[in-house]
């Protein structure tokens, strides 16, 4: 008889265990993504866009508003975040579209500061959307006093009116862990469709996976297949986290892109949907250093691309940089002038 006692309260212990981590998860975490996320379109004072003919678009991993060093800010040194952000706003400032990947909202490790916001009011843009990477109230294994709660994500921003748009979640490997799948972000493609003039342009904003080429290259795959239901022109940007198949150098130290078919695997679906590549390899191979993108200081690999669709002409390109532009995030901006054909 006390041997079945024991053994009742070893499962009753057990069912409580069971209780009190699910109760911990679900404080936590602020929500499980589903596969469709659509939210409102944030709207600011800033007068709207006027379409002359042609467009300024421009991606930026902004790098959390932590400049390029990385530096995670505390209460007693919130100036340098709004130092880094007032740099960023004036780089975006002439364009008519930007996508932006890293962005903050409202946590400690950019001084609480809505960067989304704070950025669009303070580079004139009028409309705004945002996408959850992660929505968090504390990640287990970092450090609580530079993030506490933790929410970031991209963001498209725009001068002209966003009349529809959607964040679409890449899978997760199915192999994960169930702490990197409840716990580790989420990526996800934005995007959003962009009333010009009597056009509509629909912009992809796009962040890949850092850490896996395996997933990367399968974000890739699901991203061409997004491209793939639109009818309107487009343009796909932003961190890709991937070396063109032409890159002189792929052996860098800490990072495995040996072999990483991820440029190549989007380049091929991609030409299939009829898009081009900015800066395509026959340019690219010619001057390897003016298309790099990272690390923003002493640029030595490209991770940033965008791609387009045949109903656009590209009027001029670049890749940004100056001093500048050098400390204000650890990516170079790409800015790409186009017009409608």
């Amino acid at each position: 008889m006390r041997g079945k006692r024991c053994q009742l309260v070893d499962v009753l212990v057990v069912v409580f265990i069971l209780i009190a981590v699910g109760a911990l998860v679900t404080f936590f975490i602020t929500g499980v993504p589903t596969q469709t996320v659509d939210a409102p379109v944030m709207q600011f004072s800033a007068d709207e866009g006027i379409f002359d003919g042609q467009l300024t678009l421009m991606s930026y991993n902004i790098h959390y508003g932590s400049g390029y060093t990385n530096a995670y800010i505390k209460d007693a040194e919130g100036d340098a975040v709004f130092r880094y952000l007032n740099d960023v706003a004036d780089i975006i400032k002439d364009a008519d579209i930007v996508t932006l990947q890293e962005a903050d909202r409202s946590v400690r490790r950019s001084h609480f500061e809505d960067e989304v916001g704070y950025l669009a009011r303070k580079a004139g843009f009028r409309y705004a959307i945002f996408s959850d990477n992660w929505n968090i109230r504390l990640l287990p294994f970092m450090d609580p006093i530079k993030f506490s709660r933790l929410r970031t994500g991209h963001a498209i921003l725009s001068k002209f009116p966003i009349k529809h748009h959607a964040t679409l979640l890449f899978t997760k490997p199915e192999d994960a862990s169930f702490w990197h799948k409840w716990f580790f972000v989420w990526r996800t493609q934005q995007f959003a469709d962009i009333k010009v003039g009597d056009r509509v342009l629909r912009v992809f904003n796009v962040h890949l996976e850092s850490e896996s080429k395996a997933d990367r290259v399968d974000q890739a795959k699901q991203l061409s297949l997004f491209a793939a239901a639109s009818d309107e022109p487009m343009v796909l940007m932003g961190d890709f986290n991937a070396l063109m198949p032409e890159a002189s150098k792929k052996d860098f130290s800490g990072e495995d892109y040996l072999d990483d078919a991820t440029i190549a695997t989007f380049r091929e679906m991609s030409q299939e949907l009829g898009l081009r590549e900015l800066f395509p390899p026959q340019q690219y191979t010619k001057d390897e250093s003016r298309y790099f993108t990272f690390p923003s200081r002493e640029p030595d690999r490209r991770l940033d691309y965008v791609f387009y669709s045949q109903d656009i002409d590209i009027v001029s390109a670049k890749v940004l940089s100056d001093d500048k532009i050098k400390e204000a995030s650890d990516h170079l901006p790409t800015r790409v002038d186009i017009s409608f054909r």
